[in-house]
């Protein structure tokens, strides 16, 4: 399944938005936009170094109930 989605983000209501799709590195959009979707958690899809072991095993384990 594709699903094409249309962002506009402006400077001063949307600086985090902003921010964080300047941090992601090349390509690397649309996996940051899906884990940030699942978790509800901009910095942890930012940086996957900042969920815990624990939080990715419940996800997981969400997932295959």
């Amino acid at each position: 399944m594709y699903v094409q989605i249309k962002l506009s983000r402006r400077p001063g209501r949307d600086d985090d938005l902003i921010a964080f799709f300047a941090a992601l590195p090349q390509g690397g959009r649309a996996t940051a936009v899906m884990a940030a979707m699942r978790s509800g958690n901009l910095a942890a899809a930012a940086d996957p170094e900042t969920v815990s072991e624990a939080e990715i095993t419940d996800a997981l384990d969400a997932l295959l109930v």
